[in-house]
């Protein structure tokens, strides 16, 4: 008669010194909604009224990077370079400024060009050279430099909201081809940010939508008859995505569709519970 198999020798368990190990802390359990601190995105055609919604948005401070809101009867902060724009923004996170409650960038799309900017005037090639343009960076690491800096001032911005204040970025828009697997490739509207490659990586655009609590549309109401545009310049706020556009809010018991009225534009903020 034969042996039988011996079973196999049991595996060792790792050698974890004690001081690997994570040390465990106190939880402390909350319940309940927390109401204040809202990651707001907004973004919508030149014109349609964002800057004007951003004012209704409790005691807003605006750092304008492109005068739009130099119209409009609100406090501002100016800045014309990356470096400005975050030195800034750490200022605010640093020490917020009594009387406000909300901290408006106008706009997210002019600080990326602050950015890439920054990029070409001061990070170099593997040669050491230095570039005029994204694209000379080999392998796209031109568009991952961009991410990179974009990063930084989401991190700023976190900051921010860290330290108690709402925070809201205003976006141009841009009709982008969306992929469909189900059938036809389709249009929709987006904010006006850098998608990344095909393979996804440096997604601004989609690190904003994960990012924000709300990311509005604005949108003029536009109807089409027999090939032809209509419309009376009426305006509506989008809360919840469709296949025309992005847009998202965690406030759950929202109208997919808010109307925009220019002399009640607070309205929406109360919609959304932002105080």
């Amino acid at each position: 008669m034969k042996n039988p198999t011996p079973p196999p020798a049991p595996t060792a368990r790792p050698n974890v010194s004690r001081h690997d190990a994570p040390v465990a802390i106190t939880l402390d359990i909350q319940k309940g909604k927390v109401t204040g601190r809202d990651r707001i995105a907004m973004y919508g055609t030149a014109g349609v009224g964002k800057s004007s919604l951003a004012a209704m948005l409790p005691k807003p401070l605006f750092v304008d990077v492109e005068e739009g809101s130099s119209k409009l009867n609100v406090s501002r902060v100016t800045a014309s370079t990356w470096t400005d724009l975050r030195g800034t923004l750490t200022a605010i996170a640093n020490d917020p400024p009594k009387g406000f409650r909300t901290i408006v960038l106008d706009t997210i799309t002019r600080a990326q060009t602050l950015a890439e900017e920054h990029v070409i005037a001061t990070y170099k090639t593997e040669r050491g050279e230095k570039v005029d343009s994204l694209e000379k960076f080999s392998f796209g690491k031109g568009w991952k430099f961009l991410a990179d800096e974009m990063m930084k001032l989401m991190a700023d911005l976190d900051r921010i909201v860290a330290a108690g204040l709402n925070v809201c970025v205003i976006a141009h828009d841009v009709s982008t081809t969306v992929p469909n697997p189900a059938g036809e490739d389709f249009l929709r509207w987006e904010p006006r940010l850098h998608s990344g490659d095909k393979n996804g990586r440096g997604d601004i655009r989609g690190f904003l939508k994960g990012w924000s609590d709300h990311l509005l549309f604005v949108t003029y109401d536009v109807s089409v008859r027999d090939g032809k545009a209509i419309g009376a310049g009426s305006r509506s706020i989008y809360t919840t995505e469709y296949a025309t556009h992005v847009a998202k809010s965690r406030s759950f018991d929202v109208a997919d569709v808010i109307p925009f009225d220019i002399k009640a534009a607070g309205a929406v903020w109360d919609a959304l519970a932002v105080s």
